[in-house]
């Protein structure tokens, strides 16, 4: 596996001052002054696809070239207060991906990637990329000091397609699944929980600038959901090395969802602090969170149902 490259700023474009990012979350979110910092990737708009839902409504998609190994973005962050450091890490569905500066010839592992106080900086990055894998790109930055227990919103899903999307009604059948008797008593998405030995909740405590469980999470618990899926596990760690992969755990509706562990994996992890590790827990791979929208749409789904969440062990 090859290491983690860690990046100067002088390897990115810094504008003091620019907070275009923030503005953009502070506009649409509310007690927006406590925003201090954000971040986006934007991929060319050259290969960018918009599939029509509505009349005013588009899924955004990027359709690739089918002989280029590789997906060049750029990765932005907006910073008010405090100057930092994101390591990112990148997937093409549950594979590792090695990524690099645009400019250099060597691809890493994960990139460490600083940014500067007060200011947006911009590093324009080359992910490696198979036409004939999986066509979710995932993105994984990861900061220190930041609570990953299953809500934060960590982790970014771009579709990239060989082809043109075409869905079927069939396909849109099939994402309409809610019981909508469930609605009062389930949760929306099948949100992770960590559980001791003993079936306690863990609970963390803050120090050395990140959060550590203060008794050893064995068992994760998803909330009831009023729809029944499959989704997929996938354990990381920033290094950008793939652990584990577990494909199509079923979710049953209106039942709680138990994943438990084994104690002497989980005892090697909480143990060896210098490298965190995190749990990926997504569906609707590929096009089916695309027909997930469309039924939301032309069917009258309540809510959409396509889940991604970090959890971190």
């Amino acid at each position: 596996m090859r290491a983690t490259s860690l990046l100067n700023l002088s390897d990115g474009t810094i504008l003091e001052g620019d907070h275009e990012l923030i503005k953009s979350a502070a506009s649409v979110i509310e007690q927006s002054s406590t925003i201090n910092y954000s971040h986006k990737f934007l991929i060319t708009s050259e290969i960018e696809q918009k599939l029509k839902l509505s009349e005013d409504e588009y899924f955004t998609y990027f359709m690739h070239p089918k002989e280029v190994r590789k997906v060049e973005l750029d990765f932005v962050i907006d910073s008010l207060d405090n100057a930092g450091a994101v390591t990112l890490v990148a997937l093409q569905g549950d594979k590792h991906a090695d990524i690099r500066l645009s400019s250099d010839n060597e691809w890493h592992a994960s990139l460490r990637i600083p940014y500067e106080k007060n200011a947006t900086s911009k590093y324009h990055l080359t992910v490696s990329w198979d036409p004939e894998g999986d066509n979710n790109l995932l993105l994984l930055p990861i900061q220190k000091g930041v609570n990953y227990n299953g809500s934060y919103p960590a982790l970014v899903r771009i579709l990239i397609s060989n082809t043109p999307i075409n869905i079927n009604d069939n396909q849109i059948a099939q994402q309409n699944n809610i019981d909508n008797s469930l609605l009062n008593n389930t949760s929306y998405f099948p949100n992770p929980t960590w559980y001791d030995i003993n079936d306690n909740l863990v609970t963390y405590k803050f120090a050395n600038n990140r959060y550590i469980p203060n008794s050893k999470p064995y068992k994760l618990v998803l909330d009831p959901t009023p729809y029944d899926t499959k989704m997929d596990m996938i354990v990381v760690d920033d290094t950008g090395n793939v652990v584990s992969v577990t494909n199509s755990i079923e979710i049953r509706k209106n039942v709680k969802t138990k994943l438990s562990f084994k104690p002497e994996v989980v005892d090697e992890y909480v143990e060896d602090s210098s490298i965190r590790r995190f749990i990926i827990l997504m569906n609707n791979s590929g096009t089916e969170q695309i027909a997930d929208l469309m039924a939301l749409v032309k069917k009258g789904k309540p809510f959409p149902t396509t889940f991604t969440n970090v959890i971190e062990f």
